[in-house]
């Protein structure tokens, strides 16, 4: 799998940035052990210092936060967010 699919998938799942998600795939693979980065070079690649995810308030950014049936909340902080995201809410508007 691609670095970008990879992080497109960790993006989606967990409901983060892009630029966190990358973080969360480049400490992966640094912790990796030599017999996955033999068996997949792709791990090597990966370079940069690890990004610590914003968890407070007063760094995240407000945003839509999108349920079932087409129930649209609107978030303004990281425990809000949390507490959405528990209860099945995600990024994307579902069908």
């Amino acid at each position: 799998m691609s670095f970008k699919k990879a992080q497109a998938k960790v993006q989606k799942e967990s409901g983060v940035s892009k630029k966190a998600a990358g973080a969360i795939i480049a400490e992966a693979s640094r912790k990796a052990s030599p017999k996955a980065k033999k068996n997949n070079p792709n791990l090597n690649k990966v370079k940069g210092s690890p990004a610590k995810m914003k968890s407070d308030s007063k760094e995240m950014k407000p945003h839509n936060m999108y349920g079932s049936g087409g129930v649209v909340k609107f978030v303004k902080t990281m425990k809000e967010h949390l507490a959405l995201k528990k209860k099945g809410y995600g990024h994307t508007k579902k069908k």
